[in-house]
C-alpha cells in the first residue's frame, strides 16, 4: 500500500471521527442517548476505518472510491443520528442533520480556498489539516452555542410544516456548491470566493428567513397568552357578579323561607319542614359556582368552555385530577387546553348527540389532557384554529399532540414532561 493510499484511509478516519463527536453532540435525548450515539458512532468509524483499507488495497481507483467510502459513511452516521435522536418527528431530525452538513460542506470549500494559497495546486494534506481545524471550531461552537439555538429554530418552524421546505432548500444548496468544485474544474481563486461567498449569504438568508418566522410565531403565542390570561379574567368576574347577585337574591327571600318554615313549624308538620329545607337547599347548591380543580386557571379555562358548550347546547363533562401547582406553566398549559376545547365545542355543535369531554392528570412525571367531543359531518381537521400556537407551547416542553377518531368521537391527547423530570 502507497502512501497516498495510506493517507486516504487516516482521511476517512479522521473524518469519520469529526462526524461521529458533532452528531453526538447535536443527538436529542439527553445524556444517556447522546453516550449511546458515541459508541455506535466509534464502531462507525472503525469499520470505515477498515472498508477504506480493503478498499485502497483492492481498488483501480482510490480516488474515486475513497469518494464513494465517503458518501456511504455520511449516509450510515446520518441514519445513526436520525435514529438514535429524540423529542422531534424525522423531518425534523433530517433538517438539523442536512444542517450539519451543508456548515461541512461549506466548510470544505472554504479549507480549499484558503489551501489554494499556500499551494500552487491542490495540496490534500493542507487542505484536510484546515479542515480539521475548522471542524474543531464547529464542535465547540455546537457545544456551547449552538445546539439549543438550533433545536429552538427547528420547533418553531415545525409548528408551520416549514422544516421540509427549509430542508430542500439546503439540500439544494449543499449540492450546488459541491457540484461546482467537484463536476466542474475551478482553479481561479477570485472565482471560488465569489461562489463560495454567494453559498454562504443564500444559506444565512434561509437562516434569517426561518429565524423571522420563529420570532413571529413566539410574538404570536406570546399575544395569544395575553389574550387568554384577559379571557379568564373577564370569565372570572362574570362568574363571580352571577354568584353574588344569586346570593342576594337568595338573601333578599331568606325571610319568606324562614317564614315558611316557622308556619310550618308552629302546625306541628315537622316532614314538611324537612322536606322544604331539603328542597330549598337543592336549589341553592345547584347555584354554586362551579369548580373542577383547585387551580384557579384551569377552572376558570374550563368554566368558559362550559359556558360556551351550554349555549350551544352540548352536554360538558370535566374529569380533572390536578392540584394548585401544574409542573408546567399554569398559563401554556391553559392556552392548549383552552384551543383544543374551542377546537370541540366548535365540532361539537350540530351533532346529533352533542357531547365535550375532557380529563387531565399527572402520571409518570407527565401532564396528560385528553379531549373528546361528537362531531357532525367529516371528521374535524387536525390543522384547527389555535394548533399552530397548541404546538409551538408543546415543541417548548418536549410535548406531544395526538389527534384521532374513534367511533364517531374525535380525540385530542396531549403530553407534556413535568419540568424537573
Amino acid at each position: 500500500m502507497d502512501s497516498y493510499a495510506l493517507f486516504s484511509v487516516f482521511r476517512i478516519v479522521l473524518v469519520s471521527i469529526v462526524h461521529g463527536i458533532s452528531l453526538s453532540i447535536l443527538v436529542r435525548g439527553g445524556k444517556r442517548r447522546r453516550a449511546a450515539t458515541a459508541i455506535v458512532m466509534a464502531f462507525l468509524v472503525v469499520f470505515m476505518a477498515a472498508a477504506g483499507a480493503i478498499i485502497v488495497f483492492i481498488a483501480p481507483s482510490v480516488i474515486m472510491h475513497v469518494s464513494w467510502t465517503a458518501y456511504m459513511m455520511l449516509l450510515a452516521m446520518g441514519t445513526v443520528f436520525c435514529c438514535l435522536s429524540t423529542g422531534s418527528a424525522l423531518t425534523e431530525r433530517l433538517f438539523v442533520y442536512i444542517m450539519y452538513v451543508a456548515a461541512f460542506m461549506l466548510s470544505v470549500g472554504y479549507a480549499g480556498f484558503i489551501a489554494g494559497f499556500f499551494s500552487s495546486g491542490y495540496n490534500e494534506l493542507i487542505t484536510l489539516v484546515i479542515r480539521t481545524f475548522f471542524s474543531v471550531i464547529l464542535i465547540i461552537l455546537l457545544k456551547l452555542f449552538l445546539r439549543d439555538s438550533l433545536y429552538k429554530l427547528v420547533d418553531g418552524l415545525s409548528v408551520h410544516g416549514l422544516e421540509i421546505t427549509m430542508f430542500s432548500w439546503l439540500a439544494g444548496l449543499c449540492v450546488l456548491q459541491y457540484s461546482i468544485f467537484s463536476f466542474f474544474f475551478v482553479s481561479n481563486q477570485a472565482v471560488k470566493l465569489a461562489v463560495l461567498l454567494l453559498m454562504t449569504l443564500m444559506i444565512i438568508s434561509v437562516f434569517a428567513i426561518a429565524h423571522r418566522i420563529v420570532k413571529l410565531t413566539e410574538r404570536e403565542v406570546e399575544m395569544e397568552k395575553v389574550l387568554g390570561r384577559q379571557r379568564l379574567l373577564e370569565s372570572e368576574l362574570e362568574a363571580e357578579k352571577a354568584f353574588v347577585e344569586r346570593a342576594k337574591a337568595i338573601r333578599h327571600d331568606q325571610r319568606h323561607h324562614d317564614r315558611t318554615v316557622l308556619e310550618y313549624l308552629n302546625e306541628g308538620k315537622i316532614d314538611e319542614a324537612r322536606r322544604y329545607l331539603g328542597a330549598h337547599d337543592e336549589s341553592v347548591m345547584a347555584e354554586r359556582l362551579v369548580s373542577w380543580c383547585s387551580n384557579p386557571l384551569v377552572d376558570s379555562q374550563l368554566r368558559i368552555a362550559w359556558r360556551a358548550a351550554a349555549a350551544h347546547g352540548i352536554a360538558f363533562n370535566a374529569d380533572i385530577q390536578l392540584g394548585k401547582s401544574l409542573g408546567v406553566d399554569d398559563i401554556c398549559f391553559v392556552s392548549v387546553m383552552g384551543n383544543l376545547l374551542e377546537n370541540a365545542i366548535q365540532a361539537a355543535t350540530g351533532a346529533e348527540s352533542p357531547s365535550v369531554s375532557v380529563s387531565s392528570r399527572v402520571s409518570s412525571g407527565k401532564l396528560l389532557l385528553e379531549i373528546r367531543n361528537t362531531f357532525s359531518g367529516g371528521a374535524p381537521s387536525e390543522d384547527g384554529t389555535g394548533l399552530a400556537s397548541v404546538k409551538h407551547i408543546l415543541s417548548q416542553y418536549s410535548g406531544m399532540l395526538v389527534q384521532e377518531c374513534q367511533d364517531g368521537v374525535f380525540i385530542s391527547r396531549v403530553i407534556m414532561p413535568l419540568q424537573g423530570w
